[in-house]
């Protein structure tokens, strides 16, 4: 019962977090690696289709001092082809 009511808990309050990860594609990845070479670059993998709550808290946490960069499995499998 308790585990119910803290995952609603949980998932009304994550929509409150700032994203800051950056999904990557084919058309951004060059731009992005070359952008800001003195911030450090984080890469998250996931097989969601958007960030988890976890990467979206770390990126709030972490907004000026790191870049975390979204790999999704789906487009991983795409940059080979």
């Amino acid at each position: 019962m308790y585990k119910n009511i803290t995952r609603k808990v949980a998932g009304r309050c994550a929509r409150f977090i700032k994203n800051n990860v950056i999904s990557i594609n084919k058309q951004n990845i060059d731009t992005f690696i070359t952008d800001s070479p003195g911030v450090p670059k984080v890469m998250l993998f996931t097989d969601k289709e958007r960030a988890p709550f976890m990467f979206k808290a770390l990126s709030a946490a972490f907004e000026v001092h790191l870049f975390l960069i979204l790999f999704n499995y789906f487009r991983i499998n795409s940059f080979s082809e």
